[in-house]
C-alpha cells in the first residue's frame, strides 16, 4: 500500500483582482430598540400604491406577545375608487390584518452616518392584507335571523304526540388522563391559538408623522451610544465566510446539529 504524503498547510496570498477597496466603514451593533422593530410587508400592493389612498390611517394596535398588528384606515366614500356595493355592509373603514412571516435569516436596520455603520435587529416580520371580518359578522347575523326563524315556526306547527319514553341503561365512560404529547397537540391546535390570541388585549400605538420631532428621535435610538465597546470576534475566518455566505455548504458545520 502506497503511504500517503504528509499534510502540508497551505499559505494563501491575496490577490490583486482590481476590486480595490474605496471605504472602510466601522460596523455598531445598537441594542436600544431591541425587541421592538417590525418589518412591514404589504404584499397586495406595488412600492408606487400604497395603502392610503381610500382614506387616513385612523388607528393602529398591537398584540405584543402574539405579534399581531392590526391598521385602520379611514374610508373616503367621495373617492373614485370607492365601491359603492359596499354601503350595504355599514362600515366606514378598512382594516388590514397581519398575519406572521416564519424568520429565514436574520434581518437588521442599517443606517450610515459619516465612516460609521449602525445595526438594530428587526424582532419580527409581518405582512398585512385586507381584513373582510365586517362581511363575517353581517352573514353570521344572517344565519342566527335564519335559525330564529325556523324555530319560531316549528313552535307554532302542530307536533305529532310523542310515544312514552321507556327508561334508557345509563352509559358511564371514565375519561383517560390526557398525556405530555396529546397536551402539546391540544396546544398547537387552531382553537386553542385562536383561544389565546383573543384573551390578549390590544395595545393602541400612536401614529407619527414621519418628520415629526417625536419620529426623529426614534430614529436617533437606531444609532448606538456607546461606540466604544469592541465587539469580540472569536470565530475562524474560514467559519466566518461560511456563515456569511449560507447557501455554500459549510465544510466545518458539525454534521449532528
Amino acid at each position: 500500500m502506497a503511504e500517503l504524503p504528509a499534510s502540508r498547510e497551505v499559505t494563501m496570498t491575496p490577490v490583486d483582482d482590481g476590486d480595490e477597496i474605496v471605504r472602510e466603514l466601522d460596523v455598531y451593533v445598537s441594542s436600544n430598540l431591541i425587541e421592538q422593530l417590525y418589518l412591514l410587508q404589504f404584499p397586495l400592493r406595488p412600492l408606487y400604491r400604497p395603502y392610503g389612498d381610500q382614506g387616513a390611517l385612523s388607528e393602529v394596535r398591537l398584540r405584543p406577545v402574539q405579534q399581531r398588528l392590526e391598521m385602520d384606515y379611514q374610508i373616503n366614500a367621495m373617492k373614485a375608487t370607492h365601491d359603492e356595493d359596499t354601503a350595504e355592509y355599514k362600515t366606514s373603514k378598512q382594516t388590514l390584518k397581519s398575519t406572521l412571516v416564519p424568520p429565514r435569516t436574520n434581518y437588521a436596520v442599517a443606517v450610515l452616518r459619516g465612516d460609521t455603520l449602525h445595526l438594530s435587529a428587526i424582532d419580527s416580520t409581518v405582512q398585512l392584507k385586507p381584513s373582510f371580518g365586517y362581511i363575517d359578522s353581517e352573514v353570521e347575523k344572517l344565519k342566527m335571523m335564519e335559525q330564529k326563524l325556523e324555530e319560531h315556526g316549528i313552535a307554532e306547527e302542530e307536533k305529532p304526540e310523542e310515544p312514552e319514553e321507556l327508561p334508557q341503561p345509563l352509559q358511564v365512560q371514565y375519561k383517560k388522563k390526557e398525556t405530555e404529547r396529546q397536551a402539546a397537540a391540544r396546544n398547537r391546535s387552531h382553537a386553542y391559538l385562536k383561544k389565546k390570541e383573543d384573551e390578549e388585549p390590544w395595545v393602541k400605538m400612536k401614529c407619527l408623522p414621519a418628520e415629526s420631532a417625536e419620529s426623529q428621535e426614534m430614529f436617533e435610538k437606531l444609532f448606538c451610544l456607546s461606540s466604544n465597546i469592541p465587539i469580540p470576534f472569536d470565530i475562524a475566518s474560514h467559519r466566518y465566510l461560511s456563515l456569511m455566505n449560507p447557501s455554500v455548504k459549510d465544510p466545518y458545520a458539525n454534521p449532528s446539529i
